[in-house]
């Protein structure tokens, strides 16, 4: 779930790049969740 709304990224999804944006999403999640504890040096919530 984003931590705010993204009507735009979500509009981009429709478009020529809908993997790009599906795999930020993805990896959006699976950093929130932290299944194997990692450190980040960024913020969590940001996807690099």
């Amino acid at each position: 779930m984003a931590k705010h709304k993204t009507p735009l990224l979500d509009q981009l999804e429709s478009g020529p790049w809908p993997s790009f944006v599906s795999d930020m999403k993805q990896e959006a999640a699976a950093r929130a969740k932290n299944v194997n504890k990692v450190e980040y040096q960024i913020p969590q919530d940001a996807v690099e």
